[in-house]
């Protein structure tokens, strides 16, 4: 799974830490079940953007939150690797 994926999923499990909410609770919160959330959470899942947002609504923070600090080093790359990244990208768009 892309770092992207990996990224967010950090993100979620961390702030449901920090909020002392349960995998369970929260799951249920989602209407998930525990695996799938552990999937999202570790990355090995895409997040759909509905079920992002629900998480963002839940661990009240903005949608926004879950992208602070990723890293995005396409500035610097050649045209054609900055379209490979791209390409990457937006084929991790839809939903698992």
């Amino acid at each position: 799974m892309s770092t992207i994926h990996a990224h967010v999923g950090a993100k979620i499990k961390t702030r449901r830490a920090a909020l002392g909410i349960t995998p369970n609770a929260f799951a249920n919160d989602l209407d998930i079940s525990t695996a799938d959330l552990a999937l999202y959470e570790s990355g090995r899942r895409r997040i759909c953007v509905s079920l992002l947002f629900a998480c963002a609504n839940s661990l009240e923070v903005e949608i926004g939150y879950f992208f602070r600090d990723m890293r995005f080093a396409t500035k610097n790359r050649p045209q054609d690797a900055r379209q490979g990244y791209i390409s990457s990208i937006k084929a991790s768009w839809h939903c698992a």
